[in-house]
């Protein structure tokens, strides 16, 4: 399904999904199957390479803001909940290593960020955007992407 999209289509369809007010009231596992494909193809295509970047004087392109993105999260998202994480998976022998994520704010950031990738993909080309979303992956939001899935796996088998 996902493999014949554009980066920008696959970036839309991220975006469309979660903002889309459809999924008040569905199912549980329906949403966390769908998140956990489109986050899947999402991961896959970070591992194709593009030597093109976008040099650009501008201070940031056109991105959500976090928090209206976040507020609409938690009205199509209720269920989601704190989950444990730890803050240096480095580091086990860290006394003070536990902290609680927040899947809202992981698909948020995410959110965020790819609606920049999109911005520079429609500006620059597909091209450029693929450089900057491989880019943007490694800086950012890839660590909340890999932590939601987590999430999203213990959600669908119950651990």
């Amino acid at each position: 399904m996902f493999k014949q999209q554009s980066l920008t289509q696959l970036i839309e369809h991220y975006l469309d999904y979660i903002q889309s007010s459809k999924r008040i009231g569905e199912d549980t596992h329906v949403k966390a199957s769908s998140l956990i494909q489109i986050l899947d193809a999402l991961a896959v295509r970070t591992h194709e390479q593009s030597v093109i970047f976008a040099g650009s004087e501008e201070e940031d392109e056109s991105r959500l803001n976090y928090q209206d993105t976040y507020k609409i999260l938690t009205q199509h998202f209720p269920d989601y909940s704190d989950y444990s994480t730890v803050l240096d998976i480095n580091n086990p022998a860290k006394t003070d290593n536990l902290a609680a994520g927040d899947p809202l704010d992981d698909l948020a950031d995410i959110a965020v960020d790819l609606s920049e990738v999109l911005s520079i993909a429609k500006k620059y080309g597909e091209a450029a955007g693929q450089y900057a979303f491989v880019d943007s992956y490694r800086i950012h939001w890839g660590y909340h992407l890999r932590q939601l899935q987590m999430y999203l796996h213990c959600q669908l088998t119950g651990f």
